[in-house]
Parts: structure tokens; C-alpha cells; sequence
């Protein structure tokens, strides 16, 4: 299938890129989605140390590290070497091989993740290397997509496979797709919503629906070694299609929150003291 999405999700919504411009309709989209981070950052912001270091894990282009910068924090970001974001930085960022964070022990007052963790292969690890980084007071903050955007999000593909297909008959294959004949390639963008491609590591779409729940969530940060001290829904309703962007405004996309479910979950996590090791 075509690429629909980054490996860090600027977030988990999909930038699409079937047209091959870069302005227009990506442009728009990934302006819109600076504003859903902007929101979920205004939300994520109580729990923030009033002063000290900040590490954003999975950054992407920064956009969030910027706006922590700008609240006072000490920040640093961090990427793998592969993130596609980094030729579109906003702040500067570290990148890593995704095995240890190039940080001291104990080096940063909070942690936060947008949207990245699902896409973690190691998540063990990786969260291992976070409460290293961590002081023993520090605390992590992690926002994740919810079983509730996994269904929308389902459903959208079918509803913008007409959209996605007319953008694929406007362009040419691209990238490591580059390789598809121009048929192929429309027949991908036609066929895409019956794949039911996962947003994370593996399995299926459909398999999200339980793997994104708030109970999974606990399941597997617990295992990761981390206790949750809050569990908060952002109260933003989207999808990762995109159908409407900045056409529906965020005010509206709370109330829709109220009875279509939060589209992200805000998981506020302490560390267990495993990495205080010799």
C-alpha cells in the first residue's frame, strides 16, 4: 500500500501525500495538525514542572518542543535517525539508534510523548531508557491514541477512498513506491481501506480496538514498569484521515468528543527505580 503515515506519527494523523505537493492540501493538513498538538500540549501543561528539564521523546520536527521552549522549560528532543521529520525542524533535535537515549541518568524533571509510543517497537526498553533519564521525581506524560479515534479513524478510510483515489490519478508513484506502475499505484490508493492497516507496531486494525483501550494501555505501561497516577481523555474528537480539518472547529470537535469518545488519552506515569543500577 501506499505511505499514508509517518513513522512518528507527528502524531497518529496521516498527512497524506498521494497528490506529491507540497502545498495545498498537505500543507493545510499539517497546519491543522499543529493545532490539535498545540491543544493537546495546553491540556498536557498542568502536569509540567513549573521550571527544569524537559526531554520530548519521539519529537518529530520539534513543533511541541518549541512551544515547551517558549513556556520557560529547558528542553531538549529526540528522534530516530530515520524520523522523516527532520528535514522540517522547528527545534533542534538529537537523534538516536532507539536503543539508549543520549542523556545522563537522572537528567530531566519530566518526559513527554505525543502519539509515539504505539509506534515503539521495544517499548520495554524505551521505557526503560525514559525513567533512567528521569530524576526519582520525575514524572512521564504520555499522550496515546484511544480505541475511540482507532474506530473513526477505520471508517474515515472508506469514506476518503474517493478523495484518496482522485489525488493518486493527479500524481505519480513516489517514493519507495516509485516502483508501481501508474495503474498500481491507484489501485493501492483504491484498495487501501480493505488492508485495515494498523496505526502501531503490528497485527491489525482491528486489533487496536482493544490494543488502544484506556485497560490495554494500563496492561502494558504496568509491564513497562510504570505506574499511572492519572489517566485523562484530551476530550478532542478526529480522525487520522483528516475529512474536515480546520472545516470543523476544535470547539465543535470537543462537544463531538462528548459522545463519540476522545481521540487521545493522556497517561500521567511514574517510574519504578530499576535503573538505579551499579
Amino acid at each position: 500500500m501506499p505511505p499514508v503515515s509517518s513513522s512518528k506519527p507527528e502524531g497518529h494523523l496521516r498527512v497524506e501525500s498521494a497528490s506529491g505537493r507540497t502545498v495545498g492540501h498537505v500543507d493545510k493538513a499539517a497546519a491543522w495538525l499543529q493545532q490539535v498538538r498545540d491543544f493537546e500540549l495546553e491540556r498536557m501543561a498542568g502536569f509540567l514542572p513549573a521550571a527544569g528539564r524537559v526531554l520530548d521523546f519521539g519529537a518529530g520536527s520539534g513543533h511541541q518542543a518549541c512551544r515547551l521552549q517558549q513556556r520557560g522549560l529547558d528542553v531538549c528532543a529526540v528522534d530516530l535517525e530515520s524520523s522523516s521529520h527532520l528535514a522540517t525542524k522547528e527545534f533542534p533535535v538529537t537523534t538516536y539508534d532507539g536503543s539508549r537515549l543520549p542523556f545522563p541518568d537522572g537528567y530531566f524533571d519530566a518526559v513527554i510523548s505525543s502519539n509515539v509510543l504505539e509506534h515503539v517497537a521495544d517499548l520495554p526498553n524505551a521505557m526503560k531508557e525514559i525513567a533512567r533519564v528521569l530524576r526519582p521525581e520525575g514524572v512521564g506524560l504520555h499522550v496515546m491514541p484511544s480505541s475511540s479515534w482507532r474506530l473513526w479513524t477505520t471508517l474515515a478510510e472508506f469514506a476518503a477512498a474517493p478523495r484518496n483515489v482522485w489525488r493518486a490519478l493527479q500524481s505519480q508513484p513516489q517514493g519507495r513506491w516509485a516502483h508501481l506502475s501508474r495503474s498500481q499505484w491507484v489501485l493501492a490508493w483504491t484498495l487501501r481501506p480493505l488492508a485495515f492497516r494498523p496505526h502501531g507496531t503490528g497485527g491489525l486494525a482491528l486489533g487496536e480496538l482493544w490494543g488502544f483501550s484506556r485497560r490495554s494501555w494500563l496492561r502494558v505501561l504496568a509491564a513497562c514498569g510504570c505506574t499511572v497516577e492519572r489517566v485523562l481523555p484530551l476530550r478532542l474528537c478526529y480522525s487520522g484521515e483528516i475529512l474536515f480539518g480546520a472545516q470543523i472547529p476544535m470547539e465543535r470537535r470537543m462537544r463531538l468528543a462528548r459522545w463519540m469518545g476522545s481521540s487521545t488519552v493522556l497517561y500521567v506515569t511514574r517510574y519504578h527505580r530499576a535503573r538505579a543500577n551499579p
